[in-house]
């Protein structure tokens, strides 16, 4: 008598054994779906994100870390379901200490000096070159902004702050001063605090706590103004220059 054929169990699996089971079930549901539309005679709606997952498990990523939800995640840093200043192509919710879904400046600073080689893991070989040339990911200005004195000033550098001050053009008739692709706040030196004492060095003290609104209050509660600069940004982002991040 032939016995049927029984299914590993997830327990009874290693580590490396569960992450393939569970890319295998990952792919199957997505050849499902694939195949349900292709019987439909419709495209496929989930076909690009399918596509983000399948590439990252050919190039051994794994399968139950958290997935791009879309196009718009994939150039606005974090990491994959992440929002962040920085590109990242890996999981960070180790990162996220707030958490809120964004991972700041700051959290990011303090991540990498804690630990030097899962901060660059979670950066991947795409990521450091996105970072390295120097823009930064869309919307983070904004994002740091409302962050108040936990916020940071960063900005572009490098080949995305040439671009993004306007070229030679910019460099001729810019007068050398940072323009709003350039810095989150350009009347401030990059890379500080977004402090109440901080903005008060060129705002007035109505003007701070109006860009500070729920988040004024006693910036001694964030310790120092200032943190190391960085050279970070995005190769993905190179074509978006000119607009508003």
């Amino acid at each position: 008598m032939v016995r049927p054929r029984t299914r590993p169990k997830s327990e009874d699996l290693s580590p490396a054994g569960k992450r393939s089971l569970a890319s295998a079930n990952k792919t199957a549901h997505m050849d499902q779906v694939k195949r349900h539309f292709e019987i439909l005679g419709q495209p496929n709606p989930f076909a690009r994100e399918h596509g983000m997952v399948r590439r990252s498990i050919a190039s051994g990523g794994n399968a139950t870390a958290p997935s791009y939800t879309g196009i718009r995640d994939m150039f606005d840093g974090g990491g994959p379901g992440r929002s962040g200043s920085r590109f990242f192509m890996r999981d960070t919710s180790a990162m996220d200490t707030t958490p809120d879904g964004y991972i700041s400046e700051a959290e990011a600073i303090a991540f990498q000096n804690k630990d030097e080689n899962a901060y660059n893991k979670a950066v991947g070989g795409i990521g450091s070159i996105s970072n390295f040339s120097g823009a930064r990911p869309r919307g983070s200005y904004a994002q740091e902004r409302s962050l108040g004195p936990a916020g940071t000033n960063i900005g572009t550098s490098g080949i995305a702050n040439y671009f993004a001050g306007g070229g030679s053009f910019g460099a001729l008739f810019g007068g050398g001063k940072p323009n709003t692709m350039q810095r989150a706040q350009p009347q401030m030196d990059a890379n500080q605090r977004f402090t109440y004492e901080n903005l008060r060095r060129f705002m007035t003290p109505e003007q701070a706590k109006e860009f500070l609104g729920n988040n004024y209050s006693s910036s001694s509660m964030y310790g120092g103004s200032d943190v190391p600069s960085y050279n970070m940004g995005g190769i993905m982002q190179l074509a978006n220059f000119g607009r508003s991040v």
